[in-house]
């Protein structure tokens, strides 16, 4: 063989190598988004001024010492920030630089944090569940004189 054919021959060879090895990677048509929760084992529910708050959708991040549980309805928001460190136990509900909080948005651009209230865990795990009750009163930074109360607030988050 002169060289012009052993140059195609090596070419030929690594085009095919390339393509075994490519045609055998498994594709992962499923593409899951560890953070969401299955709603079917979690419960989040509260009554927020006299209305019923009853989440269908979970999503959680553990990052930088914190766990942030985002929940929605069809309209409405409600996150809870916790440090990973707590336990069992009773906690002050107050701004977002404290151990714990809740942040209320019943629209887009409204944004109601926890001013004053408690949040009471029966279990807690930075790594499978997370249980308790809370009562709360939000009010936007900006309006302070309007608030939000957040009452009979249960939470039950197994990941």
């Amino acid at each position: 063989m002169n060289k012009k054919n052993n140059l195609l021959v090596f070419a030929l060879v690594v085009i095919g190598i390339v393509l075994v090895i490519a045609s055998s990677c498994k594709k992962d048509d499923k593409k899951e988004d560890n953070n969401v929760i299955p709603v079917s084992t979690n419960t989040l529910t509260a009554t927020i001024d006299g209305n019923s708050y009853v989440a269908s959708y979970f999503m959680r991040q553990n990052a930088d010492g914190e766990i942030t549980i985002l929940t929605r309805n069809s309209v409405q928001t409600m996150v809870i920030g916790l440090q990973d460190t707590l336990k069992v136990g009773t906690y002050p509900l107050q701004g977002v630089f404290d151990n714990c909080y809740i942040e209320w948005m019943p629209t887009i651009g409204d944004v109601y944090t926890s001013k004053s209230g408690s949040i009471n865990f029966t279990e807690f795990s930075k790594t499978g569940k997370i249980k308790g009750t809370f009562n709360c009163v939000v009010s936007v930074s900006s309006k302070k004189s309007t608030t939000i109360n957040i009452t009979n607030g249960v939470i039950e988050v197994n990941y």
